[in-house]
């Protein structure tokens, strides 16, 4: 038992680099002598400016998500909504364009900080991220059911590279494929056991996360 979690969990994490299409895959997998929770992603951070010369809040989001979850001041998820004019990134726009809104800055999120859900859970392909200016792309796809974005929005300043660029606010965005959090208590919302992160007891969990870069 570890952080109250029922079970012993054993899981290998694959990294498959292509360099000749670059790109690389982050592969899951675990299985559990008990029925317990797992919801394992991956958590790094994006700027495609190039050594985070400018912000993202100028880089265009696209999401083929059309619901996401409305989260409480504990950032703990109390629905699954509609998107919003604010939510929505169906149609690519700038990250910056709605962030300064007061339902979000009156939030303790001060930004983006959800849970966004595929519109097409068959559809592998989830979020694409723009940097007009230098042209990069990139494109994120999974076959897990959803993704969490995070704006970066209140992160201390810390050194990011040799030449002393330090991450400020906005500096950086996280997507992060996953299980929706917090699902293990919305049966309601998500009836599906796998799907709300419950590894049966002798099942095999087995998730992908894949990044495709370009420069258009």
């Amino acid at each position: 038992v570890e952080n109250q979690l029922p079970g012993d969990v054993t899981y290998t994490i694959t990294y498959q680099i292509d360099k000749n299409v670059n790109e690389y895959t982050i592969y899951f997998k675990a299985m559990s002598n008990k029925t317990t929770l797992v919801n394992m992603t991956n958590h790094a951070y994006f700027n495609l400016s190039g050594n985070a010369k400018r912000t993202i809040l100028d880089e265009k989001l696209q999401l083929n998500c059309d619901t996401y979850t409305r989260l409480n001041n504990n950032l703990i998820t109390l629905s699954i909504d509609k998107v919003n004019k604010i939510m929505d990134f169906r149609k690519p726009h700038e990250i910056g364009k709605y962030i300064d809104d007061l339902s979000l800055q009156d939030h303790v999120a001060k930004g983006y900080d959800h849970c966004f859900i595929k519109e097409n859970k068959l559809k592998e392909e989830i979020a694409i991220l723009k940097d007009e200016e230098s042209g990069r792309e990139l494109t994120v796809s999974t076959d897990y059911p959803a993704i969490v974005c995070y704006s970066c929005n209140y992160p201390s300043a810390f050194p990011f590279n040799k030449e002393g660029i330090k991450i400020q606010k906005h500096q950086t965005i996280c997507l992060e494929c996953q299980y929706i959090p917090n699902g293990i208590n919305m049966e309601k919302d998500i009836p599906v056991e796998k799907e709300r992160g419950i590894l049966k007891e002798g099942s095999i969990y087995g998730r992908y996360i894949k990044y495709h870069f370009d420069v258009k």
